[in-house]
């Protein structure tokens, strides 16, 4: 009995395997060709596989139901080339909901400059039948650091020092070779990296450091900025 039990669970397992690799794919599909319909505003594709209560979050925070994606669904301006592929996708299955997950890797060129640019996007679905329909999606752009500037030694020099955020909590700031570094009390030295001449990033960071002078009090500033909101340091 035990042997006849064992068998039907390979069995059973076997073809849930089977299936899942079969949905998988088709899902992984179906992705695709959402993406494909975006630049000849195919609505088509999007009114089959959009689920009437859809709810789509975009990368801006704009939260979107169906009839507000397929109204501006419409084909890229003259001018523009674009793409889209799905890369590194990922699928999970629990009962008839499945959830993929993807990068979006999209090439763009407008009036010939090329812009790339690349999301991450979270779709679940839901199986009917056989049939596949999206019911909600949250998509991120992914980070990327802009091209360093060139600015000079002397320039970078004037920067060094202490600045603090009390009298405890300090951020000393030095120059080795060519390099701004900048550390925190008790934390590991990181190189300050030039968008421009007073303006640095951190590798892999979305916040600013900015180097600033008070005309009232003429005191340097370091102005730590990330999503609009200010954390100044006083040198």
């Amino acid at each position: 009995m035990r042997t006849v039990f064992f068998l039907l669970l390979l069995i059973s397992n076997g073809a849930f395997a089977q299936q899942f690799e079969k949905d998988s794919a088709t899902l992984i599909g179906i992705t695709q060709a959402l993406v494909d319909a975006i630049a000849p505003g195919d609505t088509a594709v999007w009114i089959k596989y959009l689920h009437p209560g859809c709810i789509y979050t975009a990368e801006d925070g704009a939260v979107k139901r169906k009839p507000d994606l397929i109204k501006e669904l419409q084909p890229l301006p003259a001018g523009y080339v674009g793409s889209i592929k799905v890369t590194q996708p990922h699928v999970l299955a629990f009962g008839n909901t499945y959830i993929v997950n993807y990068v979006a890797d999209e090439n763009l060129d407008l009036y010939r400059q090329h812009i790339h640019t690349r999301y991450i996007e979270t779709q679940t679905y839901l199986k009917t039948g056989d049939q596949f329909q999206l019911v909600a999606s949250e998509i991120f752009e992914l980070f990327a650091d802009p091209t360093p500037a060139a600015v000079p030694a002397a320039i970078l020099q004037k920067y060094t020092g202490v600045y603090h955020l009390s009298p405890k909590v300090i951020y000393t700031i030095t120059l080795q070779g060519n390099q701004l570094m900048g550390q925190r009390n008790g934390r590991a030295a990181v190189q300050l990296i030039p968008e421009t001449e007073n303006v640095f990033y951190i590798k892999g960071q979305r916040g600013r450091k900015i180097f600033v002078r008070d005309a009232a009090t003429k005191t340097s500033l370091l102005i730590d900025r990330r999503n609009g909101n200010d954390l100044v340091w006083k040198k």
